[in-house]
């Protein structure tokens, strides 16, 4: 009676309510074609003309208690620990830089990110002693989320079994790590430490097998204008092309135009990044990079209501390394823009949209000059 009931309201609510467009023909292997065609960039593009704005691990509770414990490790008092750390590091890294040169920014920028997130997040062990062997397996890992992998993702190509393997050897380093800690009762200030001190509600801990001048923190927080740089460099470019999340109950979506459609429970839903973020009714002239679009006053990422900046997704499963991420990029490029005057010399890269996570395609060249500061200054 209450399900009717329900159902009822919903109808009195949406009497025009209507099942999204859906595209026709074989979901997985009739859009094959199109994508070997015309590349994923191409085939969102053109779905999204056609269909318009609405397309189609463990228990719940579980997850939502694991989120938190993440959550824990990125509030701002841990965070001001990670700053300390990233900047001795990303201070150590560029002191290997001569006083001029030339290098592919691309893959120092990946060894330094690894080298920052193996010494906040992963540990001291992982930085000192098998740094090489975890960041090749990371970098498997990546190299496994393929265009075809959402499609097929246990189809035995190299690419998924070697990021089958470096998923069990990674599994075995952060268990061994886990135990090694535990058994020795000598806590380290780091994110892993904090998952290993995380307790459930019922108030068991996390298992083995679950864990796998100055710039400080107040300062990074003060970079507003870098902020605003790095956020519109993930609007053009956003580090996946689309969220997907799937529908546990049927609710109803208006179009800007009007319309309604009743989406069914079990649906799944696609936002793609490439459109969302560059919808011409939330940011003025879209293609254009301009950062001061998000400066106070204006904010064209709140245009269109909580959900029209999506670089880091929203929501519940909104990613919670967002301010970390930031954090980051923030302490690496301050470095690189006080301390060496830069020069791209390759042209600027186009974006290699075959792979799950999207990123520059083949080499960033930078010739580099270092500045007559002190690495602090």
């Amino acid at each position: 009676a209450m399900m009717a009931r329900r159902r009822r309201r919903r109808a009195e609510r949406s009497p025009c309510a209507r099942p999204p467009p859906v595209a026709a023909g074989a979901p997985l292997v009739g859009v094959l074609p199109w994508l070997l065609a015309k590349g994923p960039l191409q085939v969102i593009r053109d779905a999204h003309a056609e269909l318009g704005s609405v397309a189609f691990d463990v228990d719940l509770a579980t997850r939502r208690e694991q989120i938190r414990f993440f959550g824990d490790a990125m509030k701002p008092a841990k965070l001001r620990t990670y700053a300390g750390l990233m900047v001795r590091e990303v201070e150590e890294y560029f002191t290997r830089w001569g006083e001029s040169g030339m290098v592919d920014l691309k893959q120092e920028l990946e060894l330094l990110v690894t080298l920052v997130a193996s010494r906040c997040l992963f540990g001291e062990e992982v930085r000192s002693k098998m740094l090489r062997e975890a960041a090749t397996h990371l970098r498997e890992l990546n190299d496994g989320m393929r265009l075809v992998t959402i499609l097929f993702p246990h189809l035995p190509i190299p690419a998924h079994r070697r990021r089958d393997r470096a998923r069990a050897r990674l599994g075995e380093i952060f268990s061994d790590m886990v135990r090694s800690r535990r058994e020795a009762g000598r806590p380290v200030d780091d994110m892993l430490q904090c998952l290993i001190d995380s307790r459930y509600k019922d108030g068991r801990a996390t298992t083995d097998t679950e864990l796998g001048d100055r710039v400080d923190y107040e300062v990074l927080q003060e970079m507003e204008t870098l902020h605003r740089c790095i956020k519109e460099v993930l609007r053009l470019h956003p580090p996946a092309m689309m969220l997907l999340r799937h529908a546990r109950r049927s609710f109803t979506v208006r179009t800007r135009e009007g319309d309604e459609y009743e989406v069914p429970a079990g649906r799944t839903i696609a936002s793609p990044l490439l459109i969302h973020n560059r919808l011409p009714q939330v940011y003025r002239d879209p293609e254009r990079y301009e950062p001061g679009r998000f400066c106070p006053g204006r904010g064209e990422d709140g245009a269109g209501g909580a959900f029209s900046y999506t670089a880091f997704g929203g929501g519940r499963h909104a990613c919670v390394g967002e301010a970390f991420a930031y954090m980051q990029i923030k302490v690496i490029w301050s470095h690189l823009l006080r301390n060496f005057e830069m020069e791209m010399v390759s042209p600027f890269p186009e974006t290699d949209w075959n792979v799950v996570m999207p990123g520059p395609k083949g080499k960033v060249m930078l010739r580099y000059k270092r500045r007559n500061m002190s690495p602090t200054a």
